[in-house]
């Protein structure tokens, strides 16, 4: 299989890699280098500094529109920003419900309504507390009239103190994970995955160990599965294992299909059901998020069956800054101008996905000592050239290498998973090859755990036994909440109880 070309599109698929077929028998999909790609996408950024006095006109013109008399989810109306405000505050939504709130086409509007300004020099920004603004703030420079945005987790102390009594009180010590980093990715099939991300899938698979059956893989005289000693027996130095899981399959071709599963272990037409964050929150959990996407999910919160559903909220979130019309426009759909079409998705200088994972390394280390929980969104791959999401190949690796060097991957456990294939408008949909419609329902899974777990040998030995077991989403929610130890496994899905952790499916 590694070198056929299916003859319907071998001639689109040699130049153009239009549908994907190159990708499904593993040959290269061009000769660019990814390190040239991370290159050249950093300087294209670097060069689109965006427009500060766009975010503040579009500001005050939402803030003019602002009579109705729909509630917001903030107290009061802001003032209109004065045109020379020189520091722009982002809202904080944390606190935002998910309707009527953070509804598509209304979540832009509200977080534009509520943006502020703060007046004050720029020497003083340099020598203050950044603990003082909102966790993201946009600064000109009135010298050199330079734009920067900087981000950042402030730490609630009480909120700490509050989830480490409900977590004492509560008696729960038989959580499996103190810690849980959760990656969850639009539109990236697990070929594309390898294909489109091979540094990151690199640096997986330095983590991955193929000491599985062992009569099948014996290592000298290590034949039967009781001759083998884990984590002993694993490669020296390995903080955390890799696994990956081949027979991840979607429900259904669509975003929402799929990621109502991860987060409610629900159909989305089942009814009410209450996202995992909350159940995270009421056993100790502090939360946080960000996904470089205008909304509170990797999808459109639309009215109808999706309102039933209880999507709580994250204790931190940085969703505000990718509704900044720089980003994601006011006046036309993004799939037209906005992250989902071809282009890199740039914010003031930087690809988008460095603010969300400067965050999170940032909320694990306010939060060194506490229980918690971050999910990290990458939209990259909602658009139809499957290309972008190349350019965050090596921003990935960097993320999670810093990750492991700060300390927080040896007690981490980090699920990476994807929704679906690629199913955005574009060349794979145009010439809809077989090959195309099979990657829409094989995603891509792939699990972190820390060798150091004192149940790590049994947890090894069932997710390897899982590997070549038939997963659905419904299966990743279980596991997500098996997380949470006995009492979280009593939370599974009704469509699925089976884990990945603790049963072979």
């Amino acid at each position: 299989l590694e070198k056929p070309i299916n003859c319907h599109i071998g001639f689109f698929s040699k130049y153009f890699d239009f549908t994907g077929a190159r990708n499904l028998y593993n040959i290269d999909s061009s000769n660019v280098k990814e390190e040239e790609l991370y290159s050249e996408g950093n300087k294209q950024c670097a060069s689109k500094a965006n427009d500060m006095q766009l975010l503040i006109n579009i500001s005050n013109e939402a803030k003019e529109k602002s009579g109705s008399k729909r509630k917001l989810p903030f107290p009061k109306q802001e003032e209109e920003i004065p045109v020379n405000s020189n520091i722009i505050l982002y809202s904080q939504t944390n606190h935002w419900k998910a309707f009527p709130y953070m509804k598509e086409k209304i979540i832009q509007s509200n977080i534009l309504r509520s943006i502020s300004s703060k007046e004050e020099s720029i020497s003083n920004i340099q020598n203050s507390t950044f603990e003082l603004f909102n966790e993201a703030a946009l600064y000109k420079d009135k010298a050199s009239n330079i734009v920067s945005l900087r981000v950042q987790v402030n730490k609630n102390n009480t909120l700490a103190s509050e989830r480490e009594k409900i977590f004492k009180q509560s008696n729960q010590s038989d959580h499996i994970a103190k810690n849980v980093l959760l990656l969850e990715m639009s539109s990236l099939s697990r070929v594309q995955f390898k294909n489109k991300l091979p540094n990151f899938f690199k640096w997986l698979e330095k983590k991955y160990s193929n000491i599985t059956i062992p009569s099948f893989f014996p290592v000298g005289d290590k034949r039967k599965p009781d001759d083998y000693n884990f984590p002993n027996d694993l490669p020296p130095n390995l903080q955390s294992e890799a696994f990956q899981f081949f027979k991840f399959h979607s429900i259904n071709t669509d975003s929402i299909s799929n990621s109502v599963p991860f987060s409610f272990g629900l159909e989305s037409h089942d009814g009410k059901g209450k996202h995992f964050v909350e159940h995270f929150k009421e056993r100790g959990f502090v939360t946080g998020q960000s996904m470089n996407y205008c909304g509170r999910e990797l999808y459109g919160l639309n009215t109808g069956e999706l309102e039933k559903l209880d999507y709580g909220s994250f204790d931190h979130e940085l969703q505000s800054i990718f509704c900044d019309p720089n980003y994601t426009p006011y006046y036309t759909s993004q799939y037209q101008h906005g992250p989902s079409m071809r282009k890199l998705p740039c914010l003031y200088g930087k690809n988008s996905f460095s603010y969300s994972s400067e965050y999170a390394l940032d909320f694990f280390s306010k939060y060194s000592s506490q229980l918690k929980l971050f999910r990290l969104g990458l939209n990259d791959g909602f658009e139809g050239s499957t290309e972008i999401i190349r350019h965050t190949d090596l921003l990935l690796v960097d993320f999670f290498t810093k990750f492991e060097k700060q300390g927080f991957l040896k007690n981490t456990y980090v699920l990476i998973y994807s929704q679906n294939g690629n199913n955005s408008p574009g060349p794979f949909s145009a010439f809809s090859s077989q090959d195309w419609r099979d990657e829409l329902l094989l995603p891509a899974l792939f699990m972190l755990i820390p060798t150091n777990d004192d149940n790590y040998s049994v947890l090894r030995k069932n997710l390897k036994n899982n590997e070549n077991t038939l997963v659905s989403p419904f299966n990743v929610y279980n596991s997500i909440m098996a997380l949470l130890g006995e009492e979280g496994m009593n939370l599974h899905s009704h469509h699925d109880e089976a884990n990945l952790f603790l049963y072979n499916i």
